[in-house]
């Protein structure tokens, strides 16, 4: 009986050793959230400033004024990526969809009152992925992005305002690095730093018309939608089961 216990107890160790075997990762699926810092707001707000939209106007709430042109330090941005292990367990090949949303920027004229411009970008990366070591991973691959401008300051008193949206297509390169801050059987965690240099893009004129055909423009100019991107990943798992 003795030996047949530890006859049965060997099996069981052999079949589980087999099946960790025949167990392992190929992949993973991830989301990521963040914010997106610098891109083209600073340049429009330069423009604002040299093209009169940079005037004052008294805030009655806070009984201050408010001057012109301001933003947000920083946007919103948003990815998901998939991608599949490579035979050395270290190294990766995937693609990300990333989009991001710069913060707007508001102007004010004192014929054509306000001008607001908010800037994004939609961009899709084949990347490779390589581990330093347990905890840090760096990443990188060319970049095709979908850069949008347009205006969001418009007033239903004038019918003829235009609606100034611009989309261009721009290429770039995308690179970055991982913090891993845990690691589970489901799920894993990372920091990730990555930043997007592109090729800028040309758009406009934008402008504000308010009363009397009065009108103000910012005129067509090239705008850097470079930008970098501190994220918050949540990544699943793509485990390969083999049946015995």
């Amino acid at each position: 009986m003795k030996y047949l216990s530890s006859i049965v107890l060997l099996l069981a160790l052999s079949l589980s050793l087999t099946a960790q075997d025949e167990t392992r990762r190929i992949g993973g699926f991830e989301l990521g959230a963040g914010v997106n810092f610098f891109g083209p707001k600073a340049h429009m707000s330069e423009l604002m400033t040299f093209h009169a939209f940079d005037a004052g106007i008294v805030n009655w709430i806070y009984l201050r004024e408010q001057e012109y042109p301001f933003n947000r330090p920083s946007g919103l941005s948003f990815e998901m990526s998939y991608s599949r292990i490579l035979k050395d367990q270290r190294s990766e090949l995937g693609a990300l969809f990333h989009f991001s949303r710069f913060s707007k920027v508001h102007g004010y004229s004192e014929i054509s009152k306000e001008l607001d411009v908010v800037f994004s970008s939609m961009s899709l990366t084949p990347f490779y992925r390589f581990g330093l070591n347990d905890f840090l991973e760096l990443q990188g691959g060319p970049t095709l992005l979908l850069n949008q401008g347009k205006k969001t300051s418009i007033y239903d008193e004038n019918v003829d305002e235009t609606m100034d949206r611009y989309w261009r297509i721009s290429a770039g390169l995308t690179a970055g690095l991982n913090i891993h801050l845990w690691d589970g059987m489901e799920t894993y965690g990372k920091l990730g730093l990555h930043y997007t240099i592109a090729v800028p893009s040309s758009m406009g004129p934008f402008s504000a018309a308010y009363g009397f055909n009065e009108l103000d423009t910012i005129p067509k100019d090239s705008y850097n939608f470079s930008h970098l991107n501190l994220m918050f990943i949540l990544g699943f798992h793509h485990w390969h089961f083999k049946s015995l």
